[in-house]
This record gives structure tokens, C-alpha cells and sequence, in this order.
């Protein structure tokens, strides 16, 4: 981590030090035509990305359409670098397929449904639900001083409950998918505060045998 800090830029860590202080700009929106050539050239790489990632590639095959209408939010996130935005399509599409297209499987008589729609509160099982009533993960009702929607995960109480790691990450993906359909948070995003104060070796231990963080980092935009 040290180390890749050092690679940034000083515009880069100005950048950096603004997002952590809640004073970035939202994104602007780019010029329309620009953004048409951005598309195109994200319709280009998504299906060599699809060669590289299965959930990618069954959700072109379910519904091309629903990967075309996803394309800008991705873009958005991305901050219009159109590579890095289907390579985010990649990584998002396979955690869909690990995370959810086995339990959907048993409500609905296509396996994989709910990989070309909006994940709903419906997607999680009885025992994320339960989790997720603790109130480990919280949406604050205040934003920071940038407009951004701010999100809290209560490292403590997962680890007092033991919350398992699949748990978190369908909690968190469904979220940011109901957050995303927001055109302000598509270009702004939003703010992880990972809330760790009390923890101990063995709990910190716990929480980095979860892939909760690394998900995060591959599939949402936070700051």
C-alpha cells in the first residue's frame, strides 16, 4: 500500500486528500458525443472481457440489453476511462455469479435470473436478512460535505456474531445496487467507513480472513 502511494502524483494525492475530507467535485457530465465514443469503445472491450469472466459472459448471453443499459454507470464510476470500465463490468458480473446465481436458483425456475436485473432486498437468504437486522451495515442519514451518500460497516459486531463473509458481500452488492440507480451517486459515488475501534488481534484476524474489503475495492466505487 506504502508503495503504490508513493507511485501517485501530487495531483493524484491532492485528489486523494479531497475525497478523504469530503470536498471533492462531483463528476461532471461529460460532452455527449464523447460519451457516445466511450460506449462504443466499451461495447468493444466488454466482450473480450467476457472471455475472462463467466458472469460477464452468461449475463451477454441472457440479456445483451441489460449490459447495455449498465454500460454508464460503470463509465461514471470509472471517471469515463472506458478500459477500466469494463474491466469493473468483469469483476462486478462475476461476484453476482458467485454470490448470488446459486441461491436464485432455488426461487426461480431460470437459474441465474437475477444476474441481468437490479439485485432487490428479495435476493438476500433468511440468514443475510437476519444479519443484516443487527445493523452491521448502516446507511447515514447525513452526507459528507461533498453531497456523497455515507455507508458504515460495524467491524466489531461482525465479528461478534460471526457474520459470514458471503453474508456481508450480498449485503453490501445489493445496496450499491439499489444506491447506484441514483444518477448522483453514479457520478459522485459514496463513502465505506469501516467502524474498527475495540477490535483485538484474533477479531482483526476475522475480518481479514473475509473478502469483504477486496470486493468492495473490485466492484463499487468508494472513496
Amino acid at each position: 500500500l506504502t508503495k503504490q502511494i508513493n507511485q501517485l502524483t501530487l495531483a493524484e494525492r491532492e485528489k486523494a486528500l479531497y475525497d478523504l475530507h469530503g470536498v471533492s467535485d462531483h463528476l461532471p457530465e461529460a460532452d455527449p458525443q464523447q460519451v457516445e465514443k466511450w460506449l462504443h469503445q466499451m461495447d468493444q472491450l466488454i466482450p473480450e472481457q467476457a472471455k475472462e469472466h463467466p458472469g460477464l459472459e452468461i449475463a451477454l448471453k441472457k440479456n445483451a440489453q441489460y449490459i447495455h443499459q449498465e454500460r454508464m454507470k460503470f463509465l461514471r464510476a470509472d471517471e469515463y476511462d472506458p478500459v477500466k470500465a469494463a474491466e469493473r463490468m468483469g469483476y462486478y458480473f462475476d461476484m453476482r455469479l458467485q454470490y448470488f446465481c446459486r441461491l436464485t436458483a432455488k426461487h426461480h425456475n431460470d437459474e441465474c435470473a437475477c444476474i441481468v436485473r437490479d439485485l432487490t432486498i428479495d435476493d438476500l437468504t433468511e440468514d443475510d436478512l437476519k444479519y443484516w437486522r443487527t445493523g452491521f451495515y448502516q446507511v447515514c442519514r447525513e452526507k459528507d460535505r461533498a453531497g456523497r451518500i455515507v455507508c458504515i460497516v460495524f467491524l466489531p459486531l461482525c465479528y461478534q456474531l460471526q457474520i459470514p463473509p458471503e453474508s456481508m458481500v450480498r449485503v453490501y452488492l445489493v445496496m450499491n445496487s439499489i444506491l447506484t440507480q441514483n444518477v448522483e451517486v453514479q457520478r459522485s459515488g459514496n463513502v465505506h467507513i469501516a467502524y474498527a475501534v475495540g477490535l483485538g488481534k484474533d477479531s482483526l484476524k476475522f475480518i481479514g480472513s473475509t473478502h469483504f474489503a477486496d470486493s468492495v475495492v473490485k466492484a463499487g466505487r468508494w472513496a
